[in-house]
């Protein structure tokens, strides 16, 4: 058959991700990253003689749809060994057919069910590894920041949007937890045409920062508003690394200036790891793209996905197999979640780790994103740093370092 032809000349790598609705732009955006991976395993030579597949799989930002295009692109393509994306918004509903399909995700959401994958998905929890910290992780980074910062009462805003539930959750339990009150705390629907009335109930709690994580349009229409309603943006914000992509900073940059986003703003993002040789191999592989997409400011969500398909990839040379049964242990072993293997070569690209498989050698890979400190169930625990905004490319990243929170704080918060 025309899938089975297809199958035995590539290996599919599913990339499933936004691209239309709510959320379009963002898989379009992170692309380039997904691109630079394969085109580096097949650079190097394909795996077990095939070559890297790219399929890119349309959530149309609905949980519906994100199943229906789900299921059409295993009847369309046949076997998916390995997806990376999933936003959370849609994750809850395509993550378990992934898993039923005996496929391996590496999950960009950090729902509360991927914290404990057991518990939600029994055995086929050895298929999920998160490929971003639990969202709650980042909502207690927000509430722990305000508090290092000194801000007292703190405005906390928010959408309703499913994807943030876990992120207020956590904003407000370390809060209660570490002391810091409120002033007001307002979840707001998301693209509305204004947000004047919620403006005005903010400003008159009279709060001393503004906690926050919205999506583009919305935080564009709403930091209009309120430079509107006081006159200039007069209360420091405290966002986090959705503020770092482009499409958000295009939109807050035409209601604030940039120059308000670095001197108001802080930012809330993973501590990144050293710039070493996996970085430098990832950036020449997404320069060869000519992308239009912005290299540093979208590098905290997309390294890891060009990091998570290269191990994979590797984990497929070292067992000889793309059945993910046989493959998806050795993920972990490859990014020394137990510590380095014996005698294990550190290797920083497909290449290298090809070649070092090649000569028997155990690996340990160390990537554009540096190690990956997966736990025992598969959760990714980080630094988080607080920062100023600083522009990069086309966007924001995090500039001078203030204050560190620790994966031990983070842990804590957890449980």
């Amino acid at each position: 058959t025309a899938v089975a032809a297809r199958k035995s000349s590539s290996i599919n790598f599913g990339y499933n991700f936004s691209f239309t609705g709510s959320l379009a732009g963002v898989g379009q955006q992170f692309r380039p990253f997904i691109q630079a991976a394969c085109n580096e395993i097949n650079a190097a030579g394909g795996i077990l003689g095939k070559k890297c597949k790219e399929v890119d799989i349309d959530d149309r930002s609905d949980p519906a749809d994100g199943v229906i295009n789900l299921r059409q692109a295993y009847a369309s393509n046949g076997a998916i060994p390995s997806m990376v994306g999933f936003v959370t918004l849609t994750a809850g509903a395509t993550v378990p057919i992934v898993v039923k399909s005996n496929s391996v995700a590496f999950v960009s959401s950090g729902s509360s069910e991927f914290t404990k994958p057991v518990h939600f998905f029994g055995s086929k929890a050895k298929y999920i590894y998160m490929s971003q910290p639990p969202d709650a992780s980042v909502g207690y980074s927000l509430a722990l920041a305000a508090k290092k910062l000194g801000f007292t009462r703190p405005a906390f805003v928010f959408t309703s949007s499913a994807d943030e539930v876990p992120v207020v959750a956590g904003v407000k339990t370390a809060s209660a937890g570490i002391g810091l009150h409120p002033a007001i705390s307002v979840t707001v629907a998301a693209d509305q045409a204004s947000y004047g009335t919620v403006v005005a109930r903010i400003l008159d709690s009279h709060p001393d920062a503004i906690l926050t994580e919205l999506d583009p349009a919305t935080a564009g229409t709403f930091f209009s508003n309120l430079v509107t309603a006081s006159g200039g943006l007069k209360i420091p914000f405290v966002g986090d690394n959705i503020s770092t992509t482009t499409s958000w900073y295009t939109a807050v940059k035409a209601a604030l200036g940039a120059k308000t986003i670095t001197s108001k703003g802080y930012i809330v993002d993973t501590q990144a790891a050293a710039p070493g040789p996996g970085l430098t191999v990832l950036k020449k592989a997404f320069d060869a793209l000519h992308s239009s997409s912005s290299f540093a400011a979208d590098l905290s969500f997309g390294a890891p996905m060009y990091d998570n398909m290269t191990q994979c990839a590797l984990a497929m040379l070292q067992t000889k197999s793309t059945n993910p049964a046989i493959f998806a242990p050795d993920i972990g072993r490859i990014a020394g979640i137990n510590g380095a293997e014996p005698g294990a070569v550190v290797v920083h690209s497909f290449a290298e780790g090809e070649l070092a498989i090649e000569k028997g050698k155990n690996i340990l890979y160390l990537g554009a994103s540096g190690k990956f400190d997966w736990n025992a169930k598969h959760v990714l625990l980080e630094n988080f740093v607080i920062a100023h905004y600083k522009f990069s490319g086309g966007g924001l990243a995090p500039g001078k370092t203030v204050a560190v929170i620790s994966t031990n704080d983070l842990t804590k918060a957890l449980g």
